[in-house]
């Protein structure tokens, strides 16, 4: 990381699934990007509940909580702003 000109810190307030007959995901994420010298270049955050479906077994929780953090992440560095502090 010395030699590089910015770097993405990822910060999970929250990350918590719950199954009973649904499997519902609460998130609270945090992504920055900051300068070598730890100046701030862009910031989004995404918090809310998702209800990601039915799970009948346990793999199912698995890959809906897999496909979800997938999805997450690429919201919060597909953002704009966000994009344009990485370039």
């Amino acid at each position: 990381m010395a030699d590089a000109d910015r770097f993405a810190l990822l910060t999970l307030q929250e990350w918590k699934s719950e199954t009973y007959v649904n499997t519902g995901l609460s998130f609270d994420l945090t992504l920055e990007v900051m300068s070598k010298d730890d100046t701030e270049l862009g910031r989004t955050t995404l918090h809310g509940k998702d209800n990601l479906g039915s799970a009948a077994l346990p793999k199912d929780v698995r890959i809906a909580s897999e496909t979800a953090i997938r999805l997450k992440l690429e919201t919060l560095f597909n953002e704009p702003s966000l994009k344009a502090a990485l370039e």
